[in-house]
């Protein structure tokens, strides 16, 4: 992510326990969807605990992993042919493509990659607490990230990705970043 986004500041504050809050949000997605029928409140608990938020967040988190849950794109991924959630990527960079002019190894975790007819789609979850006005500049602000992801899977996987987009859990928006045919 660090690596693929240089539009200065991110559009919007920085807010309380917003790495721990992504980080506990994330455990429960890959958990719903690897085991859908998990049980999200003691899992949620747990979650917290181990970030070391308060656990009277329980209900908040577990309201917004059903939001994801009951998205059109949540089903889609769970219909796929293939869905894996969480993917952690990596892949070489020569000098000449680099930023800094070195080779190196950018990585990354793919939050969640599923398999349809048309080829790959790639989702990136948003987990700030924003409102909807504030979506479009930070889809802005993101799309290099979704960019980057893509461009690497496709070299990684060596397949095409369909589609990307970027799932703001706060709202339950999922924004198409890119729709393409290759």
């Amino acid at each position: 992510k660090a690596s693929a986004i240089k539009g200065g500041p991110k559009p919007h504050g920085a807010e309380k326990g917003g790495a721990e809050w992504g980080q506990v949000l994330h455990t429960l997605l890959e958990a719903a969807m690897k085991q859908p029928k998990a049980d999200l409140h003691g899992l949620a608990l747990s979650a917290l605990e181990n970030e070391e938020l308060p656990v009277s967040l329980v209900e908040e988190v577990v309201t917004t992993v059903e939001r994801v849950i009951s998205s059109e794109v949540w089903q889609r991924a769970r219909r796929a042919d293939r869905c894996l959630p969480e993917v952690p990527l990596a892949m070489p960079v020569s000098a000449t493509e680099s930023s800094n002019g070195l080779p190196t190894v950018l990585r990354g975790v793919i939050d969640l990659a599923f398999l349809e007819s048309a080829g790959w789609v790639i989702v990136d979850y948003k987990s700030e607490r924003v409102e909807a006005s504030d979506i479009p500049a930070l889809v802005a602000y993101y799309k290099p990230q979704i960019d980057a992801y893509v461009k690497a899977w496709e070299k990684v996987v060596g397949q095409t990705v369909a589609e990307s987009g970027l799932f703001f859990t706060h709202t339950g928006q999922y924004i198409t970043v890119s729709a393409e045919t290759h």
